[in-house]
């Protein structure tokens, strides 16, 4: 991702510039619609795609905390059941950290875990807490893509990277 800054109005310090990212270019200052629960409100696609112009649309993911996403999501798949049948529980999450705790889907599914009296590891793109940490939100072990093939690698070939962490943890779990 790059920023070319392409004007600066030495009266009110505003900026004009472009943002390229790997799924095109934004032009900045710019008008960000928000989406919330999977839709920007209000405003039909047609409207987005031809009137607004929208180069980018914020998806606002705070109403997943809000809602009860996990415990919904836990009983359409019958999530309490699959845990007891498993010998190991495996979450996921971007960037295992403090955030990760009450309220989250890794802290949930821990707990499902424990209820199920099952060990609960986690798949991450980093962890940044520690062991007493990890126990603390019941999970066993985090392991971090970053850490076992590189952040670059990582980058370069997610799905390849998830498959030899997945390895890993299926060596290290296996009975």
């Amino acid at each position: 991702m790059t920023f070319e800054l392409s004007h600066t109005d030495h009266g009110s310090s505003a900026r004009a510039g472009t943002l390229t990212t790997a799924h095109g270019v934004i032009h900045t200052p710019i008008f960000m619609p928000v989406g919330t629960a999977g839709s920007v409100k209000a405003v039909h696609q047609r409207e987005l795609e031809n009137d607004i112009n929208a180069e980018i649309i914020l998806g606002n993911t705070y109403h997943l905390y809000l809602r009860p996403g996990l415990e919904l999501v836990a009983e359409a798949v019958d999530l309490p059941a699959r845990a007891r049948a498993a010998e190991l529980v495996v979450t996921g999450v971007g960037s295992f950290d403090f955030s990760s705790g009450s309220g989250s889907v890794p802290y949930g599914v821990a707990t499902l875990a424990a209820v199920a009296i099952r060990p609960c590891v986690a798949v991450a793109g980093r962890v940044l807490v520690g062991s007493r940490e990890m126990r603390a939100l019941g999970v066993e072990s985090a392991y971090a893509v970053d850490e076992l093939v590189g952040a670059d690698r990582a980058s370069a070939d997610p799905a390849g990277s998830l498959a030899e962490l997945a390895e890993r943890v299926a060596r290290t779990w296996s009975r």
